[in-house]
């Protein structure tokens, strides 16, 4: 059976994004197959950072200073990464198996984009239960692990695709 989810959003969460975002965009990222960090990476369309939480802890310390009171408590395990998504990797529904997952919107506002969370899979006739639009330096954090897809990823390279950042709890 599936837990019980529940969802917060926060609006402007990073204080400066722009201060931020130039060298967020700059960092490596490598498909499933080829990213440093396999086997322990997971498995996704697009392209992923490094995790965060082992190569850069002024950029870990800024996120977990941001997610304030929203911050999971009793983790063992953290990951956080940038993530590229394009047109061509289409939607992807499932569930993350973590205490809580976040996504940070980083790419310029995209209302026809952002986080589709279903009460079941859409093949088996899910129906929408939260459509969250893809608004620049939103956050969306959400508890138990909801079946949900990125919405309508855009752009074919990483100066016009879907930019966000993935923070995982475990």
């Amino acid at each position: 059976m599936r837990s019980s989810p529940y969802y917060i959003i926060i609006d402007d969460f990073f204080p400066d994004l722009p201060s931020i975002l130039d060298q967020l965009k700059a960092r490596d990222h490598w498909v499933t197959d080829d990213h440093p960090e396999q086997p322990n990476a997971g498995n996704w369309p697009g392209k992923r950072s490094l995790n965060y939480i082992n190569s850069d802890p002024i950029l870990t310390s800024l996120f977990i200073t941001c997610v304030g009171p929203f911050f999971p408590q009793n983790i063992t395990k953290m990951s956080l990464c940038t993530h590229w998504r394009f047109k061509s990797t289409g939607d992807w529904v499932h569930a993350d198996e973590n205490i809580c997952t976040g996504i940070v919107y980083l790419s310029e506002t995209n209302m026809d984009s952002g986080t589709v969370f279903f009460d079941k899979k859409p093949e088996d006739d899910g129906k929408v239960i939260l459509d969250v639009p893809f608004v620049q330096n939103r956050f969306v954090i959400f508890y138990g692990d909801p079946l949900h897809c990125s919405k309508a990823n855009y752009g074919e390279s990483d100066s016009d695709a879907r930019f966000t950042m993935n923070f995982f709890a475990y």
